[in-house]
């Protein structure tokens, strides 16, 4: 099978695709909404539509593998990979893959790709707290000096140090910094990225909008893995097994099984809502090198070598066809792909999606019914024969496939037994009547209840297919480098030149007269050979012989070899200088304790501010309940706006203010090209906003109408030195990322100047918000739209909680851009950890509402304006309040410390098994309050 492509027809189909065939029909049919029609309270003037193509590319775009380990490392080098990605035994965020050491193994590694002619870059991606910034900048001097191509970071704070201790090491900042625009880009290229990895959520033209807005190079992930949440945005590890994904321990949350339910009413039967399909962007190649694309990046540092030659070959494949316009026949295939991993696909989908390359697509992103590994569908269940020990099936094979023995199977019988399905290795097939055909397992596959006729049968493993990808991942069929040899005798010396045109190396060989068979051209070009066990190809050989001469041919083998080895030392990786500068992480630290010119007095009236609250709340009557408890308090001074539309502002603003507070209104998390609501916001004439955003910052930092600007929990900063570049960037405040401890809040206020100390906003209350994603579960379960342009708006109607199997339920909300957060049902507090802040000197608290109403609003602002009076010595009634407060289901779902446990509770979460690997997560309960929340009796649909 060949891959052509005509260019500009396959852009075209690529950025407008059909709508997707066999959407599921809805439980609610929406309604287009026209222009004028006062349901679309999306504000469609805050979206500009995005069009145009990205940078016209004046190289190849790289093709970059994942590597976990060696295997996986030359099956990218032999399968065509440009650049491989991999992790050292720290700071990366894949911490369960092999990795590799920074010693001696990363001089191995580097030493391999570059006589491969391979780049090698080095995740560092993970948050990073202060007393680990020694390690770091030991890390960035080691890939510094092993000469790592680039390092990938996450931390705007290790941004800032791998610029002092290694400034000539290249820095791209990490998908981790949810770079969801140019703006975003220009950030992280102001700090020293020279390329950036913009989110998965992204279609082709809008990452061609970033590419056009920025000088840094632009990288898109292809192939892998989806995560639901952005990536930088997931607290779900955190909130649930004290493991974070910005640290490297994401336990897929987004895994597990969920019961949906909307409006109080659970939906018969479990989804797997928030386990999409895996990433695949072949037929979106064009699309992406015209968006300007500079690398093409396969996920998957957890995956096998099979799985990194195969995804590595697809794309090498791919890219030189369209750029060189080749017409090379298909190693690997779109089923070899689905077969080696897939996951998320039914009767119609075979897993593999383009994800939001092509723009949202609701329907059919997730299907819902399991969140693992599938393969290839295989056919139809027509028959079931429980045994004593085994399993005999009749099943219709599908089209094309043919089951063999030694495969692997796996029936689906729904979501509902996804857990707990049937399967394994085929001991035999046996051909029937009709096309069917009669499979047989071992002794150990036992039949279940709810086996029966109809299920799909899906084929795990292909024992041919994994044969052919062992091979592809274990020997090499790309040479990159072209290698002159040219081979001279005269005056009794025989010269070896080998030349790559960067390098030249000779080797000489002492020769004699011959006593009978003189040397010929022939003879010498045999000895020569293929180059040996090389990355190279043997380009021209030539041969110049003045007189007779004679020589053993193993000798002349041996000078190649000699020469061989004299090239690759030439070409060995070329050690990098490192800053002198020794100690520069303290004295970044040092830097950010620094008091900015404080005088006495100017110290003694910082450190005496009464401590006060901001309150955010998300919807008009938490506004009044708010105001109305202020009325009797000076603990509240102002309140935080986060509405999911426009249409509310004004009039709460209005409200805020009539109370003697002031106002502040919410950006929403991410921010889109085209999507101007920060024009919307700053139109409101807010006294601050709230940041929330990289790209948002750059974007105020050119003008915000005197706007005042603080930064939220969503920038991530974690450590002193983040803390102290954002808040040089002129934010009057800023709230510390969620991974950290309570402990390690109060070690940052200390390690912080006065002034920068005063600037420092942690949440003392609030529901985590665990899922950020640009899926609308909304537009999914509720319509049968994919835009704020199709979806009825339903979630200005409905309300949907998804139940996890703990019978928690965690509530959805839709923000100004659609995007949904899922917020964990239980609240949690820093109620026990107040004593330390206040003593710290922190002065600024928020505390945080989603969807309690105003009764329960203004007992849990007077239960913490006792806390305060008490200088955070009591909680225990504080908490015996947050056990009985109430959701919008009418359900108390209790509370907990939540990402504010202690080390040692974060420690012992490390260790706990990963949702692959275990079938429900554990809620920490805090205080007495029961672990089965007391709940009203659910309708069921």
């Amino acid at each position: 099978m060949k891959r052509i492509w005509l260019f500009a027809g396959a852009v075209a189909a690529a950025l407008t695709p059909p709508l997707p065939q066999g959407a599921r029909t809805t439980r609610m049919q929406a309604q287009n909404t026209k222009q004028d029609d006062p349901r679309r309270r999306k504000t469609p003037e805050l979206f500009d539509e995005v069009k145009g193509p990205g940078i016209t590319l004046r190289q190849k775009p790289e093709v970059m593998a994942p590597a976990g380990g060696w295997p996986q490392l030359k099956a990218a080098v032999h399968n065509g990979a440009d650049a491989v990605y991999f992790g050292l035994s720290t700071f990366s965020a894949r911490a369960r893959a092999t990795n590799f050491d920074p010693g001696a193994e990363l001089d191995e590694v580097i030493a391999y790709l570059r006589e491969n002619e391979v780049k090698g870059y080095v995740a560092l991606n993970t948050l990073a707290f202060d007393k680990e910034l020694d390690e770091i900048e030991r890390l960035l001097r080691r890939c510094s000096e092993a000469g790592v191509d680039a390092v990938i970071v996450q931390d705007v704070g290790v941004m800032a140090l791998a610029r002092e201790v290694a400034p000539e090491l290249p820095i791209h900042a990490s998908t981790q910094q949810s770079i969801s625009s140019a703006d975003g880009a220009e950030f992280a290229r102001e700090r020293g990225a020279t390329r950036v990895v913009v989110g998965r959520e992204l279609s082709t033209q809008e990452i061609a909008s970033v590419a056009r807005g920025t000088s840094a190079e632009v990288e898109a992930f292809v192939h892998g893995a989806l995560c639901i949440s952005w990536s930088g945005q997931c607290l779900s590890s955190e909130a649930w097994g004290g493991r974070s994904a910005n640290r490297g321990q994401c336990a897929q949350a987004c895994r597990l099984p969920y019961a949906v339910v909307v409006d109080g009413s659970r939906e018969e039967g479990l989804q797997y809502a928030l386990s999409p399909g895996d990433l695949c962007g072949l037929d979106d190649v064009p699309a992406l090198i015209q968006a300007g694309v500079s690398c093409f990046k396969i996920e998957g540092r957890l995956k096998d070598e099979r799985y990194v030659a195969a995804t590595t070959r697809a794309y090498r494949e791919a890219i030189d066809a369209v750029w060189d316009h080749s017409t090379e026949d298909e190693t690997v295939t779109r089923s070899d792909l689905r077969q080696v991993f897939a996951r998320g696909q039914d009767s119609e989908r075979d897993g593999l999606t383009p994800g939001f390359l092509r723009g949202p697509k609701h329907q059919s992103l997730v299907v819902g019914n399991a969140p693992r590994h599938r393969g290839v569908l295989a056919g139809r269940v027509v028959e079931v024969y429980p045994k004593k020990q085994g399993l005999e099936l009749v099943v219709e094979p599908s089209a094309a496939i043919e089951l063999k023995r030694g495969d692997g199977v796996v029936i689906d019988c729904g979501p509902d037994h996804a857990q707990d399905e049937v399967g394994g290795a085929l001991y035999d097939v046996a051909p029937l009547n009709d096309g069917l055909v009669r499979l047989t397992f071992g002794r150990d596959v036992a039949s279940k209840p709810w086996l029966s006729e109809g299920a799909l049968l899906w084929r795990t493993s292909d024992s041919t297919v994994d044969a052919k990808l062992k091979r592809l991942a274990s020997s090499s069929s790309v040479k990159r480098t072209s290698v002159d040899v040219a081979v001279s005798v005269r005056d009794g010396l025989l010269t070896v030149q080998l030349t790559d045109g960067q390098h030249s190396v000779v080797e000489d060989l002492v020769v004699e007269p011959p006593a009978t068979q003189p040397l010929t051209s022939a003879t010498i070009v045999k000895a020569v050979g293929s180059l040996g066990d090389t990355p190279w190809r043997l380009g021209g050989v030539s041969v110049d012989i003045q007189g007779d001469w004679w020589c053993y041919a193993g000798d002349i083998k041996q000078a190649r070899r000699r020469a061989v080895e004299s090239l690759k030392k030439l070409r060995a990786p070329q050690q990098r200088s490192a800053s002198q500068n020794y100690g520069a992480a303290r004295q970044k630290r040092n830097e950010a304790g620094a008091d900015g010119g404080l005088n006495d007095e100017d110290l003694l009236e910082v450190e005496a501010v009464t401590p006060r609250v901001s309150v955010l709340v998300r919807d008009p009557e938490q506004v009044i309940a708010v105001c109305a408890f202020a009325s009797h308090s000076d603990l509240v001074d102002e309140v935080v706006l986060d509405f999911l539309e426009m249409t509310n502002y004004q009039a709460s603003i209005d409200v805020v203010r009539e109370s003697g507070l002031r106002a502040v209104v919410a950006a929403p998390r991410i921010t889109l090209p085209g999507e101007r609501g920060l024009d919307g916001l700053i139109a409101l004439k807010p006294d601050a906003l709230l940041a929330r955003s990289p790209g948002q910052l750059q974007s105020l930092n050119r003008g915000h109408g005197g706007v005042e600007i603080r930064g939220d929990f969503s920038l991530n900063a974690a450590n002193a030195v983040s803390f102290a570049a954002y808040a040089d960037e002129g934010l009057e405040r800023l709230t510390p990322a969620h991974d950290l401890s309570g402990s390690a809040i109060a070690s940052l206020a200390r390690n912080l100047s006065p002034q920068r100390r005063m600037k420092l906003e942690p949440v003392l209350h609030q529901h985590l918000p665990i899922f950020h994603s640009s899926h609308c579960l909304y537009a999914r379960y509720l319509s049968k739209g994919n835009s704020y342009a199709d979806c009825g708006h339903v979630c200005e109607r409905h309300k949907i909680h998804l139940q996890d199997e703990n019978g928690q339920d965690h509530l959805v909300l839709a923000d100004l851009g659609c995007r949904n957060t899922v917020f964990n049902a239980q609240a949690q507090s820093g109620a026990d950890t107040l004593a330390d802040w206040l003593e710290e000197g922190i002065a600024r608290y928020r505390i945080e509402f989603v969807d309690e109403n105003g009764e329960s609003v203004r007992n849990v602002l007077g239960a913490y304006s006792d806390l305060f009076a008490a200088r955070g010595r009591a909680p225990e009634p504080l908490w015996s309040l947050l056990s009985g407060v109430e959701d919008s289901n009418g359900n108390a779902q209790g509370a907990s410390v939540g990402s504010l446990r202690s080390e040692k509770e974060r420690k012992a979460g490390k260790g706990r098994k990963t949702t692959g690997q275990r079938r429900s997560h554990k809620v920490v309960v805090r205080r007495g309050n029961d672990a089965t929340p007391r709940r009203k009796k659910a309708k069921t649909r």
